[in-house]
């Protein structure tokens, strides 16, 4: 992992011209002291996960997009401004936190019509007030979830649900220049903020070999710092996979999806599914190359690759869904990430 000292110019901001722009690292470490992150610092970063201080107070555009192995990203309550583009384009985010601070909302914070988080399933958002548009365009309406799916869950604190959610009479038409992902009843799925969730820190499918197991990564996030609260683990085919306290076992080649529920005071929160593929080991088309694939390179998402994680384009009818990398032939080698 990078040290701070060689990757700051001053010491309470990042700015674009850091080594963190395109350096591969699992995860990142920031200063507590850091109070701004600049325009595309992070971008295109191999970090699965980053934590940001609670000293920060302001993000520019662009500053984590092109992230395409970011699972979470929490933005802390000293945050006022969701700034453009933050997070554009990063394909593995399943889960965003918004600070109970964040009052205003930039243009395209997922993506754009091409360039999208197409599998962000959760938006919490802790404002008791919804954040507005930024009033700073000029003639322009800003559409800051441009890049979402409508479907995704937004929990809010419950006392604000009717603040959120779209009124009945609203006019729900997407596709009007003027409300398309340009307001919060672009989304139906409004839920109460539960005190305990959880964000899983996994790609959007898991591959197990029947026999073998797999420990699930995740963030527990506790808003109001509770001890009561219970954490049960449920698989929907457990002749397929079954878990305990995390840890998945794979029983047979098939599909399951897993997921986490915890009971705290405000209710039961139950997770978006964690997606669990088995394979029948030797013979079922993925090869064990692991030696030859750098670990940087090991979860980035389904796709055809060369040794240096660069996407290419190119089609094989004939090869099931997955991560490939080509390694030295010109033929595209299934990946066993584990």
């Amino acid at each position: 992992m990078p040290s701070w000292r060689q990757a700051h110019h001053a010491s309470d901001y990042i700015d674009p011209d850091v080594t963190y722009r395109n350096f591969r690292s699992n995860s990142i470490t920031l200063p507590s002291t850091l109070k701004a992150i600049k325009r595309c610092a992070f971008s295109c970063n191999t970090m699965k996960y980053i934590d940001l201080p609670e000293s920060l107070k302001e993000l520019d555009c662009f500053c984590f997009g092109g992230c395409d192995n970011l699972k979470s990203i929490v933005i802390p309550d000293s945050v006022t401004t969701i700034p453009d583009s933050m997070v554009w384009n990063c394909e593995s985010l399943r889960a965003a936190v918004f600070g109970k601070s964040v009052t205003k909302l930039q243009n395209s914070i997922f993506g754009d019509y091409k360039h999208l988080c197409r599998n962000l399933k959760e938006l919490f958002v802790l404002s008791a007030n919804p954040p507005e548009l930024d009033d700073t365009y000029e003639g322009y309406t800003p559409k800051p979830f441009t890049g979402m799916n409508s479907a995704t869950t937004v929990y809010v604190p419950k006392e604000s649900l009717s603040l959120y959610e779209p009124r009945p009479e609203e006019d729900r038409d997407f596709w009007s220049n003027e409300r398309y992902a340009s307001s919060w009843s672009f989304f139906y799925d409004f839920r109460p903020l539960p005190d305990v969730f959880a964000m899983f820190e996994e790609p959007q499918r898991i591959v197990i070999i029947e026999g073998e197991q797999h420990e699930i990564s995740y963030k527990l996030m506790n808003l109001t710092s509770t001890a009561d609260y219970r954490i049960e683990w449920e698989s929907d085919n457990e002749e397929i996979a079954t878990v305990e306290e995390g840890v998945v076992t794979a029983i047979k080649p098939g599909d399951a999806n897993i997921y986490i529920k915890i009971t705290s005071p405000s209710g039961e929160y139950v997770s978006q599914p964690c997606y669990v593929r088995v394979w029948g080991g030797p013979g079922s088309g993925i090869e064990e190359i692991s030696e030859e694939v750098p670990e940087s390179l090991r979860d980035l998402p389904d796709g055809i690759y060369d040794v240096n994680g660069i996407r290419v384009n190119r089609e094989e009818k004939d090869l099931l869904p997955g991560l490939y990398i080509i390694i030295d032939d010109n033929t595209p080698r299934k990946v066993l990430v584990k």
